[in-house]
């Protein structure tokens, strides 16, 4: 990994934290996911080689503990990664206020909308009994692949139809009822 081969807090943390797609590894990490596939879903361009190695880094870097348990592998932020929250938050009001002039058709992703707001639903709020929320985007792009939902304490699956960009999310209680 190149360095800025500088005594300075600033070019240090640099280093780890401006490498591409690093942030938004970290945002996800913020943001609950902690399984490879959850990460790799919350940035869909990043490729698996590129996610290993970011993961690892972070790892490395005492950002992140990785922890295995048979073949079920989580990965979780430790204090010296929950103390980068600030600057990650930071970073996002920034891009809020200064960075999002327009945005163009490939950077408008239905599918990541409905995971970012998965991540936002109170499962706690969802009644007891099977829960139906559907979202429909009109004018947009199509989307084509099924996007996560949580239910009251189990994730359920939306399917998106690719000709009206409609979400169907049902949510199930973990009962089964």
């Amino acid at each position: 990994m190149p360095t800025y081969g500088q005594f300075c807090p600033v070019a240090k943390t640099s280093e780890l934290l401006c490498e591409r797609w690093m942030p938004l590894v970290l945002r996800e990490l913020m943001c609950g996911s902690s399984r490879f596939s959850e990460i790799q879903r919350g940035v869909p361009l990043i490729s698996p080689a590129l996610l290993t190695k970011r993961l690892r880094q972070l790892t490395l870097a005492g950002v992140v503990e990785r922890t295995a348990n048979g073949r079920d592998i989580t990965y979780a932020l430790t204090p010296a990664g929950w103390e980068l929250y600030p600057i990650i938050e930071a970073m996002g009001v920034w891009g809020q206020r200064w960075a999002r002039s327009s945005y163009g058709p490939d950077e408008l992703d239905p599918s990541l909308l409905m995971w970012d707001i998965r991540r936002m639903l109170a499962p706690a709020g969802l009644a007891e009994r099977p829960t139906v929320i559907e979202f429909r985007i009109r004018g947009g792009p199509r989307a084509s692949r099924a996007t996560g939902w949580s239910s009251r304490t189990t994730p359920s699956t939306c399917a998106s139809s690719t000709r009206s960009a409609t979400w169907t999310c049902a949510s199930r209680p973990a009962s089964g009822r």
